[in-house]
């Protein structure tokens, strides 16, 4: 129900997540799925609370940190966002999603330089990664490289299948 997309199956998931949720108060599992289901919803506070919830009752646990991540990105509380991504990545550093975010982050307080640092890295392990290149595009953009901009958004809106991302940037 929850991986539908359907609004009335997520209601019902939801329902069914709350119905639970007084019996297994210590499940961290219940309180991040029931934050992925208010988080489909577009409910951000909702989905924020369930998923500080489960990493209160787990504190290693990851998915619920990279979702509150990105919430926080999505927010703008960039110190946040970084904060969480890098209690990720100090456990697993290969872990891109966070990566991603901790360098979402940086631009987000205009530090252009190690976001940039930190982007070139990742591509140098994963070039065709249209998460890092939009990004690239991003703080090319915003350090008015705009040529460098161009030729990262034509890549993405040129790419099989075409990213919307590249489109919307040209």
């Amino acid at each position: 129900r929850l991986r539908s997309g359907k609004p009335a199956e997520i209601d019902e998931a939801i329902k069914e997540f709350q119905a639970v949720l007084p019996k297994m108060t210590d499940n961290p599992v219940l309180r991040f799925n029931l934050g992925e289901a208010y988080l489909s919803k577009g409910d951000l506070e909702q989905a924020k609370t369930n998923f500080q919830e489960a990493i209160k009752i787990k504190s290693n646990y990851i998915p619920p940190k990279v979702a509150l991540g990105r919430i926080y990105l999505r927010q703008r509380e960039f110190a946040k966002a970084q904060q969480l991504a890098d209690e990720v990545l100090r456990v697993n550093p290969g872990f891109v999603q966070p990566r991603l975010i901790r360098i979402e982050a940086l631009m987000g307080v205009s530090d252009f330089r190690t976001a940039r640092t930190e982007l070139q890295m990742l591509l140098s392990k994963l070039p065709n990664s249209r998460d890092a290149q939009n990004l690239l595009a991003l703080a090319d953009l915003a350090e008015a490289k705009y040529p460098d901009a161009e030729k990262r958004y034509r890549s993405l809106a040129e790419a099989t299948p075409p990213d919307h991302r590249g489109i919307f940037g040209l």
